[in-house]
């Protein structure tokens, strides 16, 4: 039966203290529907962005009438809360803490349910393994289940969105907050953030975080440690995907982008099998923190858009379904995803490319329909269902680690300065916030933004090998993961793979240069092809196969409509969305010259290098 508050009005109760089991007090703020008499169900929220602050993912009013308590909870060592905080390392013992505390609460039913987008999704995860038997329901939205393969890290390669959210950190951290300097040095050094780029791999004790000694440890451990050690198994919020079955039986709705760093379906398709708590899945055209209809350049039409009255009612729906409150909604599928593509194609009066886009739903992911295909190289840049000939020359192109291929659009988010100006916690990023492009993006240059110097499309670059088909004769669509086999050599000890799957629009009046929309990207570090516990260098002129497997490639769903062609892009490097390959063998950490790379792709019958596509049948 469902539970109805003695008033809409809300008693807020702050700062109250937590005890941990090692004596360290973590303080949260409570919500209470005001004179509230029966004992409620919960939702918990526990941040490391300030509890005080609005969030924009948890309407606190809309919760409390619905008939839920909402407790919003500083982890350890950030704002309120005592100790130190190094990313993700406490979070098993104070998620299973906190939620015993709440259930003992007099105005608590002992239904606890937990949501949160990005960290504070990731101490879900971290709480559904600690034993506990209170988490009722999971509200999980962009975090990963596997830092060292696509969180932290790609496996072998860095990922230095990190460097702009390390100085997120370090400006709100204990020690800015109490010394008005330091805080007002980092806030400085944070402004010049895209000049530091230039300057990693920072040397142990000489970079900005050094007076934030927890931030500036973690930094320099996702960094430097390279290999899938022990290390990254030590922590259960960075390696979930390890401890699944130690997840609870707990509800656990997954909610992500298309163009989000992090890999919810991952979550599903590990734990639809494991718990027996419903799991469902919803995928949108969305960024880290966006839900709108737009992203990038391009917009989705109005069906994309997730607005935060339909959001926080999703939510609010889901809770109800889980938490006993009685409330039940329509029968939803476990799997809902966003299918782009189907516009016109022309602009926008905003001046996006009109992508468009439709919902599809599923009783599992990947589509129980699904038919894999596999598109080869060919020479001449030909991308074919058809096998390669039986003998042809391959393509070869030279990685300069001095002369990068620019980031133009994709997954990784860098944020400027002004983000800690921002009054609520998961708006969505200005445009001015950014600094590299994100999102889809026409995959052309632009003098004015992080990395380009010309406006030439990044085809032109002797460096960026192009494989596409002849245009389709009817709608094709593409929905699930990806994976990709190349065949090569190099002349170099070690080199990077970056394969890039693109929408290509044939020229119309608004685009008469056409539009080379970007879906997926997937990267492999070659010296990691045969695992990721040892680093293994190459012998120049050896050819090799490198997989990259779904793990490292970011699945999509996408309409190609008839006209348009199916684009595989290939380069050795995408900076600063990735670590650049310096080709000396040499690790992150360490300084040697950087050695120009000359690469073989091989596309022939013995060496069929392909992309392996989800279609869909129409």
């Amino acid at each position: 039966m469902a539970v109805t508050p003695q008033s809409t009005e809300v008693e807020s109760i702050r700062d109250v203290p937590m005890v941990m089991r090692d004596g360290t007090v973590l303080r949260a703020d409570v919500h209470l529907p005001t004179g509230a008499q029966e004992s409620l169900p919960t939702v918990l929220l526990r941040t490391p962005y300030d509890k005080s602050a609005p969030h924009a993912e948890l309407n606190v009013p809309e919760y409390v009438n619905r008939g839920y308590a909402v407790v919003i909870q500083d982890v350890r060592g950030r704002y309120t809360s005592e100790g130190s905080h190094y990313h993700g390392r406490d979070e098993v013992e104070d998620g299973y803490d906190t939620l015993e505390w709440i259930a003992e609460q007099q105005w608590s039913n002992g239904a606890i349910g937990m949501t949160g987008l990005s960290y504070p999704a990731a101490v879900q995860c971290a709480a559904a393994c600690s034993g506990t038997t209170r988490l009722k329901s999971m509200f999980h939205v962009k975090a990963p289940p596997d830092y060292y393969l696509h969180g932290a890290r790609r496996a072998g390669n860095s990922l230095n969105y990190l460097l702009p959210i390390e100085f997120l950190f370090a400006c709100t951290s204990p020690e800015a907050l109490k010394d008005p300097l330091l805080a007002r040095t980092l806030r400085d050094q944070f402004a010049d953030v895209p000049a530091w780029l230039g300057r990693l791999p920072f040397r142990k004790g000489l970079n900005p975080f050094t007076p934030v000694p927890d931030v500036d440890l973690w930094f320099e451990d996702m960094q430097t440690r390279e290999t899938r050690s022990d290390f990254w198994r030590q922590n259960v919020l960075w390696s979930t995907e390890h401890y699944a079955d130690l997840f609870g039986d707990t509800a656990a709705l997954f909610v992500a982008g298309w163009y989000d760093l992090y890999r919810e379906d991952r979550f599903f398709t590990i734990l639809k099998d494991k718990i027996d708590g419903p799991v469902h899945l919803l995928m949108g055209p969305w960024g880290h923190r966006d839900f709108e209809r737009t992203l990038g350049d391009v917009d989705f039409g109005p069906e994309a858009e997730l607005g935060p009255a339909a959001y926080s009612e999703l939510q609010l729906a889901w809770f109800d379904e889980t938490l006993g409150q009685g409330r039940s909604s329509e029968p939803r599928s476990a799997v809902r995803v966003f299918v782009m593509g189907g516009g016109s194609g022309l602009q926008t009066s905003d001046g996006l490319l009109d992508h468009g886009g439709h919902w599809r739903t599923a009783d599992d992911w990947p589509l129980p329909n699904t038919e894999w295909t596999p598109f080869y190289l060919h020479p001449g840049g030909v991308l074919s269902e058809e096998l390669p000939p039986e003998s042809t020359n391959p393509t070869r192109y030279l990685h300069d680690p001095l002369n990068p291929v620019p980031t133009i659009g994709g997954t990784s988010y860098f944020v400027r300065d002004s983000v800690l100006d921002r009054k609520v916690v998961g708006q969505r990023s200005a445009v001015s916030d950014l600094f590299v492009p994100y999102g889809p993006h026409d995959q052309v240059e632009n003098p004015e933004i992080f990395g380009c110097e010309t406006s030439l499309p990044l085809w032109a670059r002797p460096d960026v090998l192009t494989f596409q088909t002849e245009p389709l004769s009817r709608d094709v669509e593409i929905t699930g993961p990806i994976e990709a086999t190349l065949w090569f050599d190099t002349t170099a000890v070690d080199t990077d793979f970056i394969v890039k799957l693109i929408d290509v629009y044939p020229s119309n009046d608004d685009y008469p240069h056409g539009y080379a929309m970007n879906l997926a990207d997937g990267v492999i570090r070659a010296s990691y092809i045969e695992g990721f516990e040892e680093r293994k260098l190459l012998s120049p002129g050896v050819t090799y196969r490198a997989h990259i497997r779904q793990e490292l490639f970011y699945p999509t769903s996408n309409m190609f409509k008839a006209g348009h062609r199916i684009r595989l892009q290939i380069a050795s490097s995408d900076f600063p969305a990735y670590d650049v390959n310096m080709g000396n063998g040499t690790a992150r950490d360490e300084i040697d010259v950087p050695v120009v790379a000359r690469n073989t792709i091989h596309h022939d019958v013995n060496y069929p290098s392909h992309i392996l596509l989800p279609m869909i049948p129409l």
